[in-house]
C-alpha cells in the first residue's frame, strides 16, 4: 500500500512538472505569436503609406504614440499626416503609425528595423516616441540575455538579481523584484515599476540604456540618410529627460520638446483635464495639440520638402 503512494505522489510530481513546462513553453508560444501578428500589422501599415508617398515618416515608439485613449484615427501621427497635407498641399507626405503599447526603448528600435526591412523602403524621416516603460518592461534590452528575451518577467528579475551590484541596482529594487517573483506578480504591465527612478544610479542606469538604444538607431539612420526627431512626453518622464539635451546633432538628430503640450503652465485641473485622459495619457485634443506642435517643429527644423511652387500658366501671345 505504501508503494503505491509513493509511485502516485511520484506521478503526480512529474504531471506536475510537466504541466508548468507545458504552460511555459504555451507562453512562449503565445508570446511569438502576439509579437508576429503586431508586427504584420504594423509592416502592412508602413507599407500602405509607403504606397504612393513621396515623403515617408515613420512614427515608433510606445502607447503615447499608438494613441492610446484617444479614438481611432485621433492618434497623433494620423492627425499629424493632415496637418503636413495643409503645409505641403503638393507634396504627398504620408505618416505611418507602426507604435505599439508597452514598447521601450529597444523594442521600438527593433520594431523600425524589422519593418523596414520587410517593407524594403527606408523612410525619409523617424519620429521616435519611446522611453517611459523602461522602468518596468525588459524586453530586448541589450543586457538581458537573448535566451532569457521573450520570457516571462520573472525570468527576467532572477537574471537581473544576479546583476545587481554590475548595475548598481538599489535595495529597494532588489527587495521590490524579489517581491514580484514571490509573490508571482511578475507581468501586470506598467502598473508595476520595477526599476526606482529615485535613486541616482538606477536614473544613471535608465538613461544610459535610453542613450545607447537611440544613439545607435540615429547611427544606423544616418548611413542611410534618413533622419532622427526625438520626442518628449507631454509630462516627466527624468530617465528620458536626462539624455534629450545630450541628443541633437543639428543635422541628423533632432528633439521636440511637447512638455505640457506647449503650454507654460498646466496647473489647473479643468484645463489638463480638457487635454489629458484619466490613464495619464493625452486625449484627442491632446493629441491634436501634439500634432499641432510636431508640424511647426518639422516646418521651422527644415525637416519637410521644400514647398513647391504654384503652377503658372503658359501666357498666350498675342500677334
Amino acid at each position: 500500500m505504501a508503494r503505491r503512494t509513493s509511485k502516485r505522489r511520484a506521478f503526480a510530481f512529474v504531471a506536475v512538472i510537466l504541466g508548468l513546462a507545458a504552460v511555459a513553453v504555451a507562453y512562449e508560444v503565445l508570446v511569438q505569436y502576439t509579437q508576429k501578428g503586431l508586427l504584420a500589422d504594423a509592416t502592412r501599415r508602413y507599407v500602405e503609406a509607403a504606397r504612393d508617398a513621396e515623403y515617408l515618416i515613420a512614427v515608433v515608439g510606445d502607447s503615447h504614440a499608438k494613441g492610446m485613449e484617444a479614438p481611432p484615427g485621433f492618434d497623433y501621427p494620423t492627425q499629424l499626416e493632415l496637418r503636413l497635407q495643409l503645409l505641403r498641399p503638393k507634396s504627398k507626405i504620408r505618416v505611418a503609425n507602426i507604435a505599439d503599447a508597452g514598447f521601450n526603448t529597444s523594442q521600438a528600435v527593433d520594431r523600425l528595423h524589422r519593418v523596414v526591412q520587410r517593407a524594403g523602403r527606408d523612410p525619409d524621416l523617424v519620429i521616435f516616441n519611446a522611453g517611459f516603460n523602461n522602468i518596468w518592461n525588459f524586453q530586448k534590452a541589450w543586457f538581458i540575455p537573448e535566451d532569457i528575451q521573450g520570457r516571462k518577467l520573472e525570468a527576467q528579475l532572477r537574471f537581473l538579481l544576479t546583476q545587481s551590484a554590475n548595475y548598481r541596482l538599489g535595495v529597494i529594487t532588489v527587495k521590490r523584484m524579489r517581491q514580484l517573483i514571490d509573490r508571482d506578480q511578475t507581468y501586470r504591465g506598467h502598473h508595476t515599476a520595477v526599476l526606482n527612478a529615485d535613486d541616482p544610479n538606477e536614473l544613471a542606469f535608465l538613461s544610459s540604456w535610453i542613450k545607447r538604444d537611440i544613439e545607435s538607431l540615429a547611427d544606423n539612420l544616418a548611413a542611410r540618410k534618413t533622419r532622427l526627431v526625438v520626442v518628449s512626453y507631454w509630462n516627466d518622464c527624468r530617465w528620458l529627460d536626462e539624455v534629450l539635451p545630450e541628443l541633437g546633432r543639428g543635422e541628423n538628430v533632432f528633439v521636440a520638446d511637447v512638455h505640457g503640450l506647449g503650454f507654460d503652465h498646466m496647473s489647473t485641473a479643468d484645463f489638463e483635464r480638457s487635454l489629458v485622459a484619466p490613464g495619464s495619457h493625452p486625449n484627442k485634443y491632446g493629441y491634436a495639440r501634439i500634432a499641432e506642435l510636431l508640424a511647426g517643429f518639422l516646418d521651422d527644423a527644415g525637416l519637410l520638402p521644400a514647398k513647391k511652387p504654384a503652377a503658372q500658366h503658359a501666357a498666350t501671345a498675342v500677334r
